[in-house]
């Protein structure tokens, strides 16, 4: 769960935004609260049963700011997990209130910007492979680019999953330069199918 607050246009916190810690009803009883807040004063929102909109305010206004920047970092980085966004959230926040968190402001203001930024420095590994699709050759090279953009690369963990005749196999590729490859002998023509995995040197799975 991640709790928001409510700033004003001055980004204060807003007199009807909640403040923490949590209440002893609340399963994180205690806990620093709100997480992180966001605009939530005279914002334009959708006007329920008119079709049209109108300025509305509240925590309400501030959650999807909140949202809508984790669906930003997802869409920068699909392989987020909940504590990737957590700490995405709130180490890119800026504080506005008491240093570090606190139960007014959290850990400050969402700032979309850096969070996307920071979830992109985050993604795995990405693989760079021209798919093999003639079933013509028995002998099969098979090579794969990777990138690793954040940590670096585990050349041992760039492997071959492989599956065909109701088997499967991992094979690993072999490193050459900024390539890796990976050569094959089938029993004639054969339906496969594969795809190549790597990690990096923080254990981030890229395919």
């Amino acid at each position: 769960v991640i709790a928001a607050g409510a700033t004003d246009a001055s980004n204060n916190i807003i007199y009807f935004s909640s403040r923490g810690p949590a209440p002893s009803d609340f399963p994180w009883f205690g806990a620093t609260k709100p997480d992180i807040a966001a605009p939530g004063v005279d914002i334009l929102s959708a006007e329920a049963g008119t079709g049209g909109y109108t300025l509305m305010s509240g925590t309400s206004m501030a959650s999807p700011h909140i949202a809508g920047t984790v669906a930003l970092m997802l869409s920068a980085n699909p392989t987020l997990d909940y504590d990737d966004v957590y700490r995405i959230l709130s180490e890119t926040a800026v504080d506005i209130g008491d240093t570090g968190m606190d139960n007014i402001s959290g850990y400050g203001l969402v700032d979309a910007y850096r969070a996307v930024q920071l979830a992109m420095e985050m993604r795995a590994p990405r693989i760079y492979h021209i798919p093999i699709t003639d079933r013509e050759y028995t002998t099969v090279t098979f090579v794969a680019t990777v990138v690793s953009p954040t940590s670096p690369l585990d050349t041992s963990s760039v492997r071959l999953i492989l599956t065909f005749g109701g088997m499967t196999d991992t094979i690993p590729f072999t490193p050459s330069g900024d390539s890796f490859f990976c050569e094959l002998s089938f029993p004639g023509e054969v339906d496969v199918q594969y795809f190549i995995q790597a990690a990096d040197s923080l254990g981030r799975l890229g395919y």
